[in-house]
């Protein structure tokens, strides 16, 4: 994981308790939204990236490479650990 992630999981971490607000029911967790501003992920793993391409070891380059740089993986890790999801459309 990421270091931009566990900062995003800490800082929602920091935001439910300080807003002493812990959805327990399916109904709250479907109306919360999680939104998480930044202009770029994991800036280390692009230069480590780049630095592997240009001594041209492309095999070493790691699978998970694009999705650990993914800005939107930081609220992606918040929904997933506190459950919350969109509601049901057919509901």
């Amino acid at each position: 994981m990421s270091r931009f992630i566990s900062y995003a999981l800490y800082a929602a971490k920091e935001a439910l308790r300080n807003a002493n607000w812990f959805p327990s029911e399916q109904e709250d967790k479907e109306k919360m939204g999680v939104s998480i501003g930044g202009g770029i992920g994991s800036i280390s793993d692009i230069l480590d990236a780049s630095q592997i391409i240009c001594e041209k070891r492309l095999r070493r380059l790691s699978p998970f490479f694009i999705p650990r740089i993914l800005i939107n993986m930081a609220a992606g890790h918040v929904s997933m650990k506190y459950g919350f999801q969109e509601m049901d459309s057919k509901a």
